[in-house]
């Protein structure tokens, strides 16, 4: 297989504030161009599948696809996404080497099974996210870009916050906050082919998207590891 930059991924070194990260490129050109054509495969799957209409909205389409490092992954009403390539090498890879590699490249603890869920989703112009930590039942993210030529240019990164209120100091909350004076923006990730972040969950994780006013076919992998 060897689609991903694993190496890259191994050696990433981490940025520590506002909270713990690491920034790489996964994917090479030549990857990601066959991914972009793969996810055009899956977009005319969801449509001609009536049971799948839900993955599909005006502004994204999002795929969940849960495993555990026991059993692998699950595709569950998503088989079809075997025989499209080299997509399904790649979530094999994921199965086999980069959750690995995040529950000790992130010192999680020692057990026998993480459940894990790997996500393809296809953003488009209105997509938008406040800021939030992702949920308190996950241990790490992460998120690689698949980028399309048109899109190139455009500033479609994730981007970090600092909570200048500590706005979960007496609760953690699994919300999504409203991009205000809470919220100062200290980075935004750059957007190019296979570019990457992952970090820690926690308390002052916060991440958003800004709403999208072009248009763009902002494609992604996400994956969270959950505790």
């Amino acid at each position: 297989m060897n689609n991903l930059l694993i190496n890259n991924l191994e050696k990433a070194e981490f940025i520590n504030k506002p909270f713990k990260y690491s920034l790489f490129q996964l994917l090479n050109l030549e990857t990601n161009n066959k991914l972009i054509n793969n996810f055009y495969r899956i977009i005319d799957n969801l449509k001609n599948k009536k049971t799948n209409n839900k993955s599909l909205s005006s502004s994204r389409f999002m795929i969940e696809l849960f495993g555990d490092t026991e059993n692998g992954i699950n595709y569950k009403n998503y088989e079809f996404l075997k025989k499209i390539e080299p997509l399904n090498s790649i979530l094999l890879e994921y199965q086999d080497n980069i959750i690995k590699t995040l529950i000790k490249k992130y010192n999680l603890q020692e057990k026998k099974n993480y459940k894990y869920c790997i996500m393809l989703v296809y953003d488009k112009k209105n997509y938008l996210v406040g800021p939030h930590t992702d949920s308190f039942f996950r241990a790490v993210t992460q998120v690689t870009y698949i980028v399309h030529d048109n899109d190139s240019d455009k500033k479609l990164g994730v981007k970090i916050y600092k909570d200048k209120i500590n706005i979960h100091k007496k609760e953690w909350l699994k919300k999504h906050y409203d991009l205000d004076d809470t919220f100062e923006e200290l980075k935004q990730i750059d957007y190019y082919p296979g570019s990457t972040i992952n970090f820690k969950v926690s308390k002052n994780s916060f991440h958003g998207v800004t709403k999208i006013n072009q248009d763009c076919e902002r494609m992604s992998i996400q994956m969270y590891i959950f505790k």
